[in-house]
């Protein structure tokens, strides 16, 4: 539904061609990433002059870097990041985190959802724990581990079993770049060959700009080294994997590839599943879908259905983005109002079904409903390509809170007449899995039923189950 907010982008890149740009592939990756967040990126690369060097930014990829920046940045090794903040304001915590005087970055993707071991493995060294964040604690104590003598490599892995939750890492010490997973993968990391090196990407789509040929993911709890266009894979943790199935519902960009095929196609299935879950029936429907990550969900419904699909719902191309990457809930409404435009006249008349993947906090559902009306329409529901969000998630989405959840303490019947509409339809969980073509022993869908694959500490003991937990059972 646009609500859901999600950290970051991440990238490596490493060759031995010196006319080769580490630094230029690393910021046209995070360009094409920055649905994953824009709200700063940063480049720490060893450049030309075998130099450390690192620069960071607010606002998207493009007004960050300057070629004057990027000359400078230019090189053979570059890890890069774009951010979604889940911790501290827009000015705060920026990536990549440095350590100047070791000449060492690492970005992250996802969050720690529990510290205590790290945290005490890092008292008695002189840092200010409290004031750090999950990522600025990763790399402290990494760093620690490299001033006691290990190269990074070594020290990513002496550190491994501290760690906690959801991380997809790369990070940068020389003319070295490593990049390692979570043992569960919750968060996708994948893996290209360039020329005379290789690169590493949060979703394939980051592969496309530089033609890199893909060659799969960084298994979870894999560490991959790169080094002078050599790769070294090593395996640190035992592997089990339970990839976050909102990286297929909203997250990805329809373009990138997970279990080797599109994540369009997928979300096409979700579509056809919807269909078969909710099959309208008359000649009066029309399928909207709300921009972006629906559409291909509102393809697969109307194909199915045999019902005409219109672009009714305009996203702003001057407001591009997504409503999470506002600072609170005042901001998101503000933003949604000028986010969606319609198309005047194209629903009037029709009875619109308004397809979307997910509903958070109702902002940009009650939104899209007022905007259906305006367009024309004689009546509006909706259908949603996922189950209720009905329980936080403490792996990288923002949404520790699980009072901010509507599902959490709404029925769907209420839920419905919150938005204003005729009928809401929620996707049943077995059916969103099978969309994917995988079993649901690979996903993480703790947001949906509460089993959380990874520790969460005290935060277990604020969880509630949601007022209803129907569409967990089989349709």
């Amino acid at each position: 539904m646009g609500e859901l907010q999600e950290k970051c982008a991440v990238v490596g890149v490493s060759t031995a061609n010196h006319e080769v740009d580490a630094s230029g592939i690393t910021y046209l990756a995070l360009d094409v990433q920055k649905h994953r967040g824009d709200a700063a990126s940063g480049i720490a690369s060893h450049n030309s002059d075998g130099q450390f060097i690192c620069h960071t930014g607010p606002g998207e990829v493009k007004y960050v870097y300057t070629p004057e920046i990027l000359g400078r940045l230019a090189g053979t090794a570059a890890i890069g990041h774009g951010r979604y903040p889940t911790s501290g304001g827009y000015e705060e915590h920026d990536q990549p985190v440095t350590d100047e005087a070791l000449g060492y970055a690492l970005d992250h993707n996802g969050n720690l959802s529990e510290t205590s071991e790290l945290e005490t493995f890092l008292l008695g060294s002189n840092i200010d724990v409290p004031s750090l964040n999950d990522t600025e604690m990763l790399t402290h104590g990494i760093a620690k581990h490299m001033r006691a003598g290990k190269d990074l490599p070594d020290a990513v892995e002496a550190i491994f079993p501290l760690l906690n939750g959801s991380f997809s890492c790369t990070a940068i010490h020389g003319d070295t770049v490593v990049a390692f997973r979570d043992p569960l993968g919750i968060r996708p990391l994948s893996v290209g060959a360039i020329e005379d090196g290789y690169m590493v990407s949060s979703e394939t789509c980051g592969l496309y700009p530089s033609r890199a040929q893909q060659l799969g993911d960084v298994a979870p709890g894999e560490m991959i080294i790169l080094t002078k266009g050599d790769m070294e894979r090593r395996q640190i943790a035992k592997a089990n994997l339970k990839l976050d199935i909102f990286e297929i519902v909203y997250f990805c960009s329809p373009d990138s590839e997970l279990f080797r095929e599109s994540v369009g196609q997928k979300r096409y299935r979700l579509g056809q599943e919807l269909a078969d879950q909710y099959p309208f029936e008359g000649d009066n429907y029309l399928v909207v879908g709300v921009p972006d990550s629906a559409i291909p969900i509102a393809e697969g419904y109307a194909h199915t259905q045999k019902m005409e699909h219109r672009q009714v719902i305009v996203k702003n191309r001057s407001r591009d983005g997504r409503s999470f990457l506002q600072r609170n809930q005042e901001d998101r409404q503000k933003y949604l109002e000028r986010k969606f435009t319609y198309v005047a006249g194209a629903a009037k008349g029709r009875d619109v079904i308004v397809i979307d993947d997910s509903i958070v906090r109702l902002n940009t559902a009650k939104a899209v409903n007022q905007l259906i009306g305006r367009a024309g329409a004689r009546t509006v529901s909706f259908l949603i390509g996922s189950p209720p969000i009905g329980y936080p998630d403490f792996s990288g989405i923002d949404t520790p809170d699980q009072s901010r959840l509507i599902a959490a303490t709404r029925t769907p019947e209420e839920i419905r007449q919150a938005i204003g509409c005729e009928f809401l339809g929620y996707l049943a969980l077995g059916r969103m899995v099978r969309a994917t073509g995988q079993s649901d022993s690979v996903f993480n869908l703790a947001s949906f039923t509460g089993d959380y694959p990874y520790e969460i500490g005290n935060h277990r003991i604020d969880i509630k189950d949601p007022v209803s937990l129907g569409y967990l059972e089989e349709s």
